[in-house]
């Protein structure tokens, strides 16, 4: 062996997916229960062959789990994060809204679905963010 150890970035790195996907993992069940009783459900129609009523909502218990992860890790303090936590919640909550189902009502249309979606872009571009490598 080289002596050469992990860096302290890969180490946040490796710390912030265990934190996230733990966390998301815990808060999966108590979540279910929660948007069943306010009736964040999907039910069976002529596009959703499941049976029974499936909970929703599951974006509020990753958006938790992912800003724990952040700020176990020391990354809330950046500007940048900020805005993607920003435009990661106006997306959870638009997501919400088109979750909860109230008879006769339909779902939030395609297009209001994609202005969220560019607004919450927008924000992240207003703060420079940039994706550089994948």
């Amino acid at each position: 062996m080289s002596g050469a150890g992990l860096s302290s970035m890969t180490l946040s790195l490796i710390l912030a997916f265990v934190v996230a996907a733990g966390l998301s993992f815990l808060l999966a069940f108590p979540q279910a229960r929660v948007a069943v009783r306010f009736g964040f459900v999907d039910l069976p129609d002529w596009r959703r062959t499941h049976e029974g009523q499936r909970a929703r909502l599951g974006g509020v218990a990753m958006l938790a789990a992912f800003v724990v992860a952040l700020a176990v890790t020391g990354q809330l303090t950046s500007w940048r994060i900020g805005a993607v936590v920003v435009g990661a919640t106006l997306l959870v909550a638009v997501g919400a809204i088109d979750d909860k189902r109230q008879p006769g009502n339909r779902e939030m249309s395609a297009g209001w679905l994609f202005l969220a979606q560019l607004a919450a872009a927008g924000i992240a571009v207003a703060a420079g963010v940039q994706i550089l490598d994948l």
